[in-house]
């Protein structure tokens, strides 16, 4: 009897061993998935994706006018050359002074952001100094405009011309066709004009 009560009771010792190297061994697996998952944290902020990396393109706008196929404000690529933004509103007119590009402009300038460019056209016969980019074809534009500070009817841009009062876009298109101009009251033949709208720009234009 005592030997079978000794047997049951080493049964159940190494019963209770059993449980608690089991509950052991559980405990330290768990603790050592904690421990992966504690460590992959800071590794998962430390590299974050491709996508959360994604910088956008840097981009610039500017606004070209004048002698191309569709003037306009245009967004282009950082770093863009001015042929580039030529191409974007496109091309060159059929009533662009080439010439003068060809010889007075350089097509491989960087764009400056938010700058406007003009591309002349042949009516506007600028004379070649030597200019580094459309933009200062403006400037020289602005010049031949008259040191009086009145438009030039001959030589003002597309938006110079709607700056007036009575003149719209239609009617600048229309007297850009028209030019040259030997005097502002060759404007009467310009359809949309009269003496009522020409009485009204006649002192702030010039041939």
């Amino acid at each position: 009897m005592s030997r079978k009560l000794g047997i049951i009771t080493v049964g159940v010792v190494v019963l209770i061993a059993a449980g608690v190297f089991v509950f052991w061994q559980k405990g330290t697996k768990r603790e050592q998935v904690l421990l992966q998952e504690f460590k992959s944290e800071p590794e998962a902020q430390e590299n974050p994706s491709i996508e959360g990396n994604n910088i956008p393109e840097e981009v610039l706008n500017i606004y070209i006018s004048g002698a191309v196929g569709s003037p306009g404000v245009y967004e282009l690529p950082a770093h863009s050359l001015l042929i580039d933004a030529v191409n974007a509103a496109g091309g060159f007119d059929q009533s662009a002074d080439l010439g003068y590009i060809q010889r007075c402009i350089n097509m491989a300038a960087q764009l400056i952001p938010n700058e406007m460019y003009y591309v002349p056209f042949l009516v506007d016969n600028l004379s070649c100094v030597e200019k580094s980019n459309i933009s200062s074809a403006v400037s020289d534009a602005n010049t031949n405009a008259g040191t009086s500070g009145k438009i030039s009817i001959n030589h003002a841009t597309r938006d110079q011309l709607i700056s007036l009062p009575g003149v719209g876009p239609a009617t600048a298109d229309k007297i850009i066709a028209g030019r040259p101009y030997a005097v502002v009251g060759d404007l009467l033949n310009v359809s949309g004009i009269g003496e009522k709208t020409l009485q009204a720009i006649i002192d702030l234009i010039e041939p």
